[in-house]
């Protein structure tokens, strides 16, 4: 047997040994959730990881304290996401407030919008009454929100250019429930108090707030990662007067989905600042 040989075979018995640890830690993990969700206590414990980190990098020179601290950072990480999977299979929408406010259909309501906005063939969208004309998208944004009218039609240069629009849904509280392509490319966006929770709405959009330093979006991405969702779109942007990340990404997954509801419970829980946008049928 060569000495290269021989070296492998020190590795495979490591990595099995290795495997058969992860195994029996993640089995405990899922204790853990029971007794979290027991109690409701919080699954994601910063000073409980810091701990944990401080341990396993303990007399290790540099460079392998910081091989050591990415992958116990990806044990607790899917460890933690064990965890959220539990909690939602047990609680449901607990600590979701904006599904259990969420509709199961969008119900008929007249609707605000601008002078801009084209006329639309409401045959195709059964659920749009009367038009009330507004002077501009803030008005009719406004509308919605004093409840004035059900809906709030904008149009946007194309499914892309939505920066303002999202600092409007924050600042006003509100969601996109349906996006309209026109044969110009632009589109028009249908707004309204509540999140609209359908089959067919294979399309949620979802904005959350980082400190701008290294790794942190990846550590982000990678919660999405682990639950294999798809990102069909993200945009990054940087607050200079925080010295923060804002992304918002559209996830080509549905809010009636039990892993998609543990992602959203997860980051809501883990980001300086998050918030679900849209649930809508894909464009």
């Amino acid at each position: 047997m060569s000495k290269l040989e021989v070296l492998r075979r020190i590795i495979d018995e490591c990595d099995s040994t290795i495997k058969e640890a992860i195994i029996k830690r993640f089995g405990i993990s899922n204790q853990v959730a029971e007794f979290k969700a027991e109690d409701n206590s919080a699954i994601y414990d910063p000073n409980r990881e810091k701990f944990i980190i401080s341990n396993v990098t303990a007399g290790l020179d540099a460079d392998n304290a910081s091989r050591a601290t990415t992958i116990w950072n990806t044990i607790l990480r899917m460890s933690r996401e064990i965890q959220y999977e539990a909690r939602v299979a047990k609680t449901g929408d607990d600590g979701l407030e904006f599904i259990k406010d969420s509709l199961t259909e969008l119900p008929l309501g007249d609707f605000a919008c601008g002078s801009a906005i084209p006329a639309l063939n409401t045959s195709k969208y059964p659920f749009l009454a009367d038009p009330i004309p507004s002077q501009s998208d803030d008005e009719a944004l406004k509308a919605v929100v004093e409840g004035a009218t059900t809906y709030a039609i904008i149009k946007i240069k194309h499914v892309h250019d939505t920066e303002k629009l999202f600092d409007n849904l924050i600042k006003y509280g509100l969601f996109v429930n349906a996006m309209i392509p026109l044969e110009s490319g632009q589109t028009l966006v249908i707004i309204s108090k509540h999140l609209v929770l359908d089959a067919q709405h294979d399309m949620t959009t979802i904005i959350f707030h980082f400190p701008n330093r290294s790794g942190e979006l990846a550590k982000y991405l990678n919660i999405i990662a682990d639950k294999k969702i798809n990102i069909s779109f993200l945009r990054l942007s940087y607050d200079e007067s925080f010295n923060t990340n804002i992304v918002s990404v559209d996830l080509e997954a549905n809010l009636l989905d039990t892993h998609t509801r543990a992602l959203v419970l997860q980051l809501q829980t883990e980001a300086p600042f998050f918030k679900v946008l849209a649930s809508r049928k894909p464009y």
